[in-house]
């Protein structure tokens, strides 16, 4: 594949193999990928901008969606998962503050319960990658009136020991108002990347426009994060790229929500007339990485699909005194990293594909969490996700 082309699926490039895949077709979710709640802590209240005056506002709970946990607002049905926000009565356990325990001198989380008047559902992804094709088929509602202030998010977000903000926004969007009588969708895809230590303010922000469909059917919307580049995809078809520190980002788990006033960012608050319930459809998640054996050269003299589409220091095949035929009409692919030779007795039969390509060898990256911690986490986190009380 030509970084940046204009059209690309990973499902039709043999040296991209699948590592990840949901495509939500049994009864349950399943909680070995999906947690369905933040890593981190879950606020009472949110210091945010409401209406553009470069003034932070405070919304607290009565404005805010409570993200409920154990998938209660996702439904399976027919191969989909819907993910869904509503306006109800919903008591929710959170840890705001902390206090110092008067037996043990030792400062812990104090647990507080508050009363909200909506709920929403979020996935954050249990398998964490670098460098991936990750893609989502996904059906949206159509921006109403009284959908103002719903939103609907697929990023991946990690952090490590010298990086705080690690993030690809695959894309984000809102409900806006143009005028009186007219509303729409803003969306965007952003790249976020902050090194530890550094104020907030001189993380590198490299947004840019992206493009989300609201016509009732299934689209597709996907990533390729390599070294080089990040390159965002709608139905195949190249959107928009970026060189936001690719090649210092750090492996990142999957986030897909829909955010309700506060958790959308606070902008634009609406209020009981907003259009719930609100949803989205998702089909299925999927992620993509590359078969690496960059320290190996192999020789096949005959055709052996077991070299095909994996990268390699170098492949050379046929030596002159066998025949190297690839099989017809199949995809197959030779990758050398120092390159490809092809002897005398190879051949290629019409109507078949055949790559031959010298790529960079990438340090591909996908681990799954062995609990539900990530680095940077309060230990005590664990204890209180196993003991959330409703």
């Amino acid at each position: 594949m030509l970084l940046g082309q204009s059209t690309w699926q990973a499902s039709d490039d043999p040296s991209w193999k699948l590592v990840f895949n949901d495509e939500f077709d049994s009864t349950a979710m399943n909680a070995n990928f999906w947690n369905s709640g933040y890593p981190w802590n879950q606020k009472s209240y949110v210091l945010t901008d409401t209406n553009d005056d470069e003034i932070e506002d405070t919304l607290f709970y009565p404005q805010l969606a409570y993200i409920t946990w154990d998938f209660e607002n996702f439904h399976l049905h027919d191969g989909i998962v819907t993910i869904e926000a509503l306006e109800e009565p919903y008591v929710g356990k959170v840890w705001d503050r902390t206090y110092i325990d008067s037996t043990t001198g030792e400062e812990k989380i104090l647990d507080e319960y508050y009363p909200y008047n909506y709920t929403t559902g979020l996935l954050w992804g249990r398998h964490s990658y670098r460098y991936y094709y990750t893609e989502m088929a996904v059906r949206f509602p159509k921006a109403e009136k009284n959908s103002f202030g719903m939103s609907f998010n697929f990023y991946t977000f990690g952090t490590s020991p010298t990086v705080s903000t690690s993030e690809i926004d695959i894309f984000e969007t809102t409900t806006w108002t143009l005028d009186n009588s007219s509303y729409y969708y803003w969306n965007t895809s952003n790249t976020h990347f902050n090194y530890r230590g550094q104020p907030k303010d001189s993380a590198k922000h490299d947004p840019f426009s992206s493009d989300i469909y609201y016509d009732g059917q299934f689209h597709t919307y996907g990533c390729l994060w390599t070294p080089d580049s990040i390159i965002i995809y709608r139905d195949g078809k190249l959107l928009r790229s970026s060189r936001n520190h690719p090649d210092e980002m750090c492996a990142q788990n999957m986030f897909i929500d829909i955010g309700v006033p506060g958790l959308n960012f606070g902008r634009r608050f609406g209020n009981s007339t907003m259009g719930f319930p609100a949803y989205m459809d998702i089909d299925y998640v999927r992620v993509w990485q590359k078969e690496n054996h960059c320290n190996e050269e192999v020789f096949p003299c005959s055709f052996d699909p077991q070299f095909c589409n994996k990268v390699y220091s170098s492949v050379t095949a046929g030596n002159g005194f066998c025949t190297h035929q690839i099989p017809l009409e199949q995809n197959h692919g030779y990758y050398g990293v120092n390159g490809v030779t092809l002897n005398a007795g190879f051949e290629v039969p019409v109507g078949t594909i055949f790559v031959a390509d010298a790529p960079d060898c990438i340090d591909f990256v996908h681990t799954q969490l062995p609990d539900r911690d990530i680095p940077g986490l309060k230990a005590a986190f664990e204890q209180r996700l196993n003991t959330i009380t409703r």
